[in-house]
């Protein structure tokens, strides 16, 4: 009997002892990390825990890793589109590459920065449109998204980064004058003043332009939330055409 017990004992010690030392953790578990095809199982992105799908992370694994820890920038899949001219519906080139982008950006400069962090010019920016896509979702432009003028890039894609892309239309446009004026928009109108505001101050491009000075200053500080309206920047547009025309014939 002690013989017997002795062996009890040491079969129990052995498993407890392999239970120990396997680094694998318990077989329900190991299931469930098998399953999700990784270590880190799905892990949890944003507040959703979905499964990151739909875009090449691989690409910015590293970028992803080091910033995302910090909890301050959203990587951001973009896809910029060249066309001729806007009337245009085939794509002559195609540049995709994912954006660090910081999280408490209003998204509706995020076409605008995007550009600027892929190394494009302000007056490529300004002349650009923008729409996104949620997995295999048609694109809507990011006007369509949201109403809220002070809504930032983390309150509209913490919980989606991770599916969405960002696909950014440019058209063959050398100048912002030769900008139709239904093409203008709030970034245009912001680029335009902040290449004014480089001859003259605000008080004298306010006597002369659509806009108050109050307003210059806000729209070129990035603090005007309250965008300008579409038809505002349609008047805007046409002034400046006018201006930059005239003052090319003196």
């Amino acid at each position: 009997m002690d013989h017997l017990n002795e062996a009890t004992q040491g079969k129990e010690h052995s498993e407890m002892s392999n239970n120990v030392s396997d680094p694998k953790g318990p077989p329900a578990k190991i299931a469930r990390l098998e399953q999700n095809g990784s270590p880190l199982g799905r892990g949890r992105l944003g507040s959703t825990g979905a499964k990151m799908q739909g875009v090449p992370l691989k690409h910015s694994g590293h970028l992803m890793k080091t910033n995302l820890r910090k909890g301050t920038m959203l990587p951001v899949f973009c896809v910029v589109e060249h066309y001729e001219n806007a009337i245009e519906y085939d794509c002559k080139e195609e540049h995709a590459e994912f954006v660090l982008v910081r999280k408490d950006m209003l998204f509706n400069q995020l076409i605008e920065m995007a550009l600027l962090s892929l190394g494009y010019s302000h007056s490529s920016a300004a002349q650009a449109k923008g729409l996104i896509q949620v997995g295999k979702w048609n694109p809507v432009p990011l006007s369509y998204v949201t109403d809220a003028p002070d809504a930032t890039v983390a309150d509209m894609l913490q919980d989606v980064y991770h599916v969405v892309t960002l696909k950014i239309q440019l058209h063959s446009c050398p100048k912002l004058e030769d900008l139709p004026p239904e093409q203008w928009s709030h970034t245009t109108v912001r680029n335009a003043l902040k290449d004014l505001l480089k001859d003259m101050n605000q008080s004298s491009l306010a006597k002369e332009c659509p806009l108050s000075q109050s307003m210059i200053s806000s729209i070129v500080n990035s603090t005007y939330y309250a965008n300008v309206s579409a038809a505002k920047c349609q008047e805007f547009g046409r002034w400046y055409k006018h201006f930059k025309k005239t003052k090319d014939m003196m």
